[in-house]
């Protein structure tokens, strides 16, 4: 069975780390989210979520959030190495399906570790 887990240590906390992603990370985007990711200072593959109040109400930022965790604890094994990850959420995601969403999400972790160079 796999693990499906998404432990503490599996995602970005520190505000600098985030700081740290937004200047030296890559950024790749798709119709509702951007990624930014760079190599990680640890053995796991860390990520961290954004999504500002622009993207609607605390009830819809939180099921984007619940959204982008589930996506990725089961898209992890397309990822190889340790990145750290920061999906920032755009306006337009405020009303997707969790579908379209976690399909969205699919695609952009299968390009992320095709498209990165370590």
């Amino acid at each position: 069975m796999k693990n499906f887990k998404f432990e503490k240590s599996e995602r970005l906390l520190k505000r600098s780390e985030f700081i740290r992603l937004k200047r030296t990370g890559k950024r790749f985007h798709n119709k509702y989210f951007i990624a930014e990711l760079t190599a990680g200072k640890f053995e796991r593959t860390r990520l961290g979520i954004t999504v500002t109040k622009k993207t609607g109400s605390a009830v819809e930022r939180n099921r984007l959030k619940r959204i982008i965790r589930e996506g990725f604890r089961h898209n992890r094994q397309y990822i190889s190495g340790n990145l750290d990850i920061n999906i920032i959420v755009k306006k337009e995601a405020a009303s997707i399906s969790f579908n379209n969403a976690f399909s969205s999400l699919r695609k952009m972790f299968k390009n992320l570790e095709k498209s990165f160079d370590n």
